[in-house]
């Protein structure tokens, strides 16, 4: 077996960076399953001792790889965000964070997504993750656009359902994706306050 020869002596946190894009390269190109935590090292042009110093396994290496690619994300949408928002305002913002994102760039981050929910721990975390999301939609969209709070929630759901699909229709036909056709239908049929709904409904 040929001998690795590492770089000069690097930072923590580079190291760290250097496994999981390694990582993530070989995971979308081979699969989690395939992938061994030697071929990572390697990838890296780290040892095998190197990797187990910043990383407990193959998983914790996925785990944190899923981890980075949520946190990004979900400083994105905070930076973003204002309080008494409309859904369609969210619904655009969010819409924004993710089309801002290189197309090959998001395909990859799916595949890993679909790879790390058949591992109960990670499946764990992105579930707390996605309730986090809709807590963020509940506390910064005004309420008079849905009569509770069960059906705010249920709003935010969906609205975080609609920016994914449209991503992923961007990744399978870009063309069918219209950015600001589909911010319009959102805002006609989110942005009517439910106090108007219901008025509307009585005359």
């Amino acid at each position: 077996m040929a001998k690795i020869n590492q770089s000069p002596k690097l930072p923590a946190d580079v190291r760290r960076t250097q496994l999981l894009t390694s990582a993530r390269k070989l995971f979308v190109k081979k699969g989690y399953r395939a992938t061994t935590v030697e071929e990572i090292a390697r990838h890296a042009g780290l040892t095998k001792g190197a990797l187990y110093f910043h990383f407990e396994s193959k998983e914790d290496i996925l785990f944190n790889l899923v981890k980075s690619i949520s946190e990004r994300h979900d400083v994105a949408i905070r930076n973003a965000i204002r309080p008494g928002m409309s859904p369609s305002e969210f619904f655009r913002m969010a819409g924004h964070a993710a089309h801002r994102c290189d197309l090959a760039d998001y395909s990859d981050l799916i595949e890993i997504w679909i790879q790390a929910i058949k591992i109960p721990r990670i499946k764990r975390y992105i579930a707390r993750w996605l309730r986090t999301l809709v807590d963020v939609w509940e506390t910064h969209v005004d309420s008079k656009y849905a009569t509770d709070r069960k059906s705010l929630r249920d709003l935010g759901v969906l609205t975080f359902g609609l920016v994914d699909g449209l991503s992923i229709f961007r990744i399978i036909s870009p063309g069918l994706v219209d950015v600001e056709a589909q911010n319009r239908l959102v805002r006609e049929c989110f942005d009517v306050p439910h106090r108007r709904r219901k008025a509307a409904r009585h005359k």
